[in-house]
């Protein structure tokens, strides 16, 4: 399966790779954790696609890559849901995202708080 990938310019594989990884986890957690999309699922589906696609065409990378556990059931499941911990900096980057987009009216503790986490330092 040919899957075209968008690499940044004078990205690596294996950082592309890091990079959708990061991308599927935090927009598991929003949906499976949190309730929230901020992406279609047609885009979700596409970065799964993508990933699934690096991961099986550079399977050296995929097994020395940082989420590899993570991401790997992805490709039979097309999602996170069977995610069950995710990363702290997943979580972290999942939360700041979220109150970017919703710009509640209030404070970013408060706000993560609301889903029973807290901010830690």
């Amino acid at each position: 399966m040919k899957i075209s990938t968008v690499a940044i310019k004078h990205e690596t594989p294996i950082e592309t790779l890091h990079r959708y990884q990061r991308s599927f986890l935090v927009h598991s957690f929003l949906y499976y954790k949190l309730d929230e999309s901020i992406i279609s699922d047609k885009d979700y589906d596409t970065r799964c696609r993508v990933m699934n696609g690096i991961m099986h065409n550079y399977p050296d990378l995929a097994e020395i890559s940082d989420y590899c556990e993570l991401c790997k059931p992805c490709a039979a499941t097309g999602s996170g849901y069977y995610i069950k911990d995710y990363p702290p900096e997943t979580i972290e980057r999942a939360f700041q995202l979220l109150f970017q987009i919703k710009k509640p009216n209030m404070s970013y503790s408060q706000f993560v708080s609301k889903w029973g986490y807290q901010v830690i330092g």
